[in-house]
């Protein structure tokens, strides 16, 4: 067997970005030294899996009724960090887990989801949550509306709020998704808190015939955050804003210098020589990986979120944006040492047993076919009964560069609007639309910017021409989008 050091990220290189991050203090906070705790002395942990159905006679399936909680609860990030309190989603407060349980559904066999709000935080003050499955193709009723939040009892509900059973009729094509918090203000804190979890939806007549890895060891989901610390080794959340001079609570990102893996710190893998299958989650807040892999191995994409691409593509190094999923087949086979680390792009040292012999590549029964499902329908843009324009930019407060809040359109986000126009000039946006898979048709950059910003500030009108360029980047400022919702 062999130790492959799994989602060892060298905290130097991920924290390269700014300068002293994982030491010292953040808003006066004293943060541990993440560069103090030593990597790869953690198991990579499975994450309890909740069946979104059920069996009847013969075999037939039939809807699942799940209940699941939001429990505040203590987890253990790393050997040396003690247990520290979270939120996590479990079918109980003793398995409750970072992050919550996998919950497989089948293609076409609704799972029902009873939600349990989070009690409180021991003080008296009751949590707003409210769950949203990302990617998930359902009525708007279930889809977990940033508005339809609820506390412990009901003592508050949002105005949206209607019940805390959903309905998820996965009728969409196979593939990943996740479940995460979506209250109104608070998203941000209760994922950092911990409320996130892993989703498939799974299609074994139209996946068995492809012969990816399969099975509980060799087709694992991989959900991927960066945490801060507190000098005590408590999670840091801010609480206060980014700049408290010019907003409260505003803070725009949130960047940690821990890369969490399946709920542990840096931790490893004992993988054999064959193929594995990864979900791989970016759930972090605002920072994006750069995946590649060390010893001479590549990824082979099968899947991008929600879907399986028409066929297999394989990679060195690829981008992972917040909330994107890549499904991905990896061939320890190929190996050149007795270990491989997922890594940035530059290299990173590894710490394990070099002086073992490479064992032989075992026998594979798994395959990599030609094609994966390429017949789902093309996007045609000639089809959209309805375009519409987003721009999206971010409002500072007068006199400084500080921003405090983002309009889509110089509006509030109940709007609805569809083709998007990024005017933010340092960040790049993900986008993520609810109750449909879309595709993207086309990204452009933009000419002429300063008019389009002075237009969404309501200082001057929309230019009646746009000269744009075509532009392959997938995640880039100063750019136009165009979707399909399929």
């Amino acid at each position: 067997m062999v130790k492959g050091t799994f989602l060892g990220m060298c905290v130097l290189l991920v924290a390269a970005a700014a300068a002293g991050e994982g030491k010292g203090q953040k808003q006066g906070v004293p943060l541990l030294d993440a560069g103090r705790l030593e990597k790869f002395v953690d198991e990579l942990p499975d994450m309890p899996v909740l069946h979104g159905y059920g069996v009847a006679e013969r075999g037939r399936l039939v809807a699942g009724e799940l209940i699941i909680g939001m429990y505040d609860t203590i987890w253990k990030f790393h050997r040396d960090l003690p247990a520290m309190r979270v939120f996590a989603y479990g079918a109980s407060r003793e398995t409750a887990t970072v992050p919550g349980p996998t919950i497989v559904a089948m293609k076409g066999v609704p799972t029902r989801v009873t939600s349990l709000a989070a009690a409180g935080l021991g003080n008296g003050t009751v949590v707003p949550t409210v769950t949203h499955l990302h990617g998930g193709v359902q009525q708007s009723t279930s889809d977990g509306n940033s508005m339809a939040w609820f506390t412990s009892g009901f003592a508050a509900t949002g105005p949206h709020f209607s019940s805390p059973a959903y309905e998820y009729p996965n009728q969409q094509p196979p593939g990943n998704l996740w479940y995460h918090d979506h209250a109104m203000g608070l998203t941000r804190v209760n994922i950092l808190a911990g409320l996130l979890g892993a989703y498939r939806v799974s299609d074994p007549a139209a996946e068995a015939p492809l012969g990816l890895p399969s099975g509980e060891e060799f087709d694992r989901n991989l959900v991927l955050f960066d945490r801060d610390f507190r000098s005590d080794g408590s999670l840091f959340m801010n609480a206060t804003g980014n700049n408290p001079q010019v907003h409260p609570q505003w803070q725009p990102e949130y960047f940690g210098a821990v890369i969490v893996a399946n709920g542990k710190a840096w931790p490893f893998l004992r993988v054999r020589r064959r193929r594995y299958r990864f979900r791989i989650l970016n759930a972090s807040n605002a920072r994006f990986f750069r995946l590649s892999l060390s010893g001479g191995l590549c990824f082979v994409h099968v899947g991008s979120d929600s879907v399986y691409l028409a066929r297999p593509v394989p990679t060195k190094e690829f981008l992972l944006a917040p909330s994107e999923i890549a499904d991905v087949v990896v061939d320890f086979a190929g190996a050149k040492d007795d270990a491989a680390t997922v890594r940035p792009s530059a290299p990173t040292p590894y710490p394990g047993d070099h002086d073992k012999k490479a064992e032989t590549p075992e026998h594979d029964p798994s395959a990599m076919p030609a094609a994966l499902m390429p017949w789902y329908p093309k996007p045609d843009a000639r089809e959209a009964v309805v375009t519409r324009h987003i721009a999206m930019y971010k409002y500072a407060k007068k006199g400084t560069d500080e921003p405090t809040h983002m309009y889509l359109n110089g509006v509030p986000y109940m709007d609805p609007l569809w083709e998007v126009i990024n005017l933010t000039d340092d960040d790049n946006h993900p986008l993520h639309g609810h109750l449909a898979v879309f595709a993207v048709l086309k990204q452009r950059s933009l000419q002429r910017v300063n008019e389009l910003r002075d237009c969404t500030q309501g200082s001057a009108s929309l230019p009646e021409s746009r000269k744009m360029a075509q532009k392959t980047r997938a995640y880039a400022p100063f750019s136009m989008i165009s979707i399909h919702i399929n």
